[in-house]
Parts: structure tokens; sequence; C-alpha cells
């Protein structure tokens, strides 16, 4: 029953993401997020698939695979967006996508991140490989500097419009927190 609403919730970003593309194509603003929409319902696909039980050896690594890069996608649309910047400089973003597309080609070809993937009575299971560990901080890393540099940014853009500023405080284990400033003028 799971993979019903997940199927719904893959199509629905899925066109979200087509439909902000295809609204500007030339925009890069508008491709990234596109990719970013495209790669995120590849995963919710894959994660709805699993779920189902068909193909197993299939869709579990095709989910990863596109968990890979997802971050990098998700970085090219913070660079971009409200308004371009200079922060990340391109060798960041050709790099992070580097990273990203060797943890999805290795998902993908080899039994190094995810392998053994069966539907216990209980849900599914998959048994991680050794590489899968060393996934994870690269791609933690690159969200949470996405979230923080990005929330700056649209939050000093809004401060040049409103007069308020919000700034995003790390808090350990709890992620990024706002507050919210007023700035006389």
């Amino acid at each position: 029953m799971i993979q019903l609403s997940l199927y719904l919730v893959a199509c629905l970003v899925l066109g979200l993401g087509l439909l902000v593309w295809h609204a500007r194509p030339e925009s890069p603003t508008n491709r990234s997020f596109g990719a970013f929409g495209l790669l995120s319902a590849i995963w919710v696909f894959g994660v709805a698939f699993f779920h189902s039980g068909t193909d197993l050896s299939f869709w579990a690594p095709l989910a990863f695979a596109a968990t890979g890069v997802l971050p990098a996608t998700f970085l090219t649309f913070v660079r971009h967006y409200p308004t371009p910047a200079k922060w990340p400089a391109k060798w960041i973003l050709r790099l992070n996508f580097s990273i990203g597309l060797m943890f999805a080609t290795l998902s993908l070809t080899t039994r190094l991140i995810v392998r053994d993937a069966t539907l216990t009575p209980t849900g599914p299971a998959r048994e991680t490989g050794p590489l899968y560990w060393a996934s994870l901080p690269a791609l933690r890393g690159i969200f949470s500097r996405c979230l923080v540099h990005g929330s700056r940014r649209v939050h000093l853009e809004m401060d040049a419009r409103t007069g308020f500023c919000a700034y995003p405080t790390p808090i350990p284990r709890f992620g990024v927190r706002g507050r919210r400033l007023r700035r006389d003028y």
C-alpha cells in the first residue's frame, strides 16, 4: 500500500520538475531544478518499486544511484537561485558531480554500495556494501552546505526587499534553524 503513495509523490515531483524545466529551458535555474526533480522522482520510484518487491536487484541500486547525484544538482540550483552567484565556483560543481557520478556508477555496476535486496515479511531489506558508509558523509556534507549557503542567499535577498533578515544557525544533531532579526533604518 505504501508504494501507491510513493508512486503518486514520484509522479508529482516528476511533473513539477518537467514543468519548471520546460517553462524556460535556456535558464540554468530551471534546468538545475528540473534535473533535481527528475532525479528525485527516479529515487522515489526506486523506493516505491523496492517496496512492491518487483525486480529488487534493479530498483535498489537505481535508487542509490539517483541519490548519489542529487546533492550535486541541488548545489547547482543553489548557485543559480534566486540570482546567479559566484559561490560555489564551477570547479566545485564539477567536483561534486564527479563524486556523485562515481557513487552512482558504483551503485549500478558493483555491489560495493548496496547488495542483496530482499523482501521480508516486515518489508524490503538490503545489505550495504563496504562503500555505503563512505558515500554518506560526502552526500550529507554537500546537502548541509547547500542548505546553509542557500538559505543565507535567499534571506539576504529578502532583506534587501523587506528590511528583515533571517540567518541560519547550525544546531548540533538537529540541523539548521533560522533566526529572524529586524533591522532598523
